[in-house]
């Protein structure tokens, strides 16, 4: 961080601006069930800034939902875990849930995957530095 910037409970602010580390299309594997009983991936618009993951319906603009990531652990590869084997998708459990995401579309993207998740990770780091919950 920069020394303009300060970091208060709800994030990252500098000159009274919220700050957007990331933002970027990607998949989400949803939390309900389909008609098949399968869980579905849709594709979102994700908003990371401060403490929070915002995820936005891309056809509507509907705010689907937001993740607090002072709650986040856990961020790993999910390529090969046996809820999603996504290629270069990751997750992390938040607010009692694991959420699995797949940057850019079916197929994946490793440098996205890499920054998405070097942003996330940056403010549990963050979280962890100034003992944010």
């Amino acid at each position: 961080m920069n020394a303009a910037g300060i970091v208060t409970e709800f994030g990252r602010y500098e000159s009274g601006q919220l700050q957007i580390a990331r933002r970027g299309h990607c998949f989400k594997k949803g939390g309900g069930f389909s008609t098949f009983g399968q869980k579905n991936w849709k594709r979102r618009e994700f908003l990371l800034s401060n403490w929070t993951l915002c995820y936005v319906d891309t056809e509507t603009g509907a705010t689907k939902g937001t993740i607090d990531l002072r709650k986040a652990t856990d961020l790993a590869d999910a390529h090969d875990d046996a809820e999603c084997m996504k290629p270069f998708s990751f997750k992390f459990t938040a607010e009692g849930r694991t959420f699995y995401i797949q940057p850019n579309g079916p197929t994946g993207d490793q440098g996205e995957r890499t920054a998405w998740k070097a942003a996330i990770q940056d403010i549990i780091d963050m979280k962890d530095e100034f003992g944010a919950v």
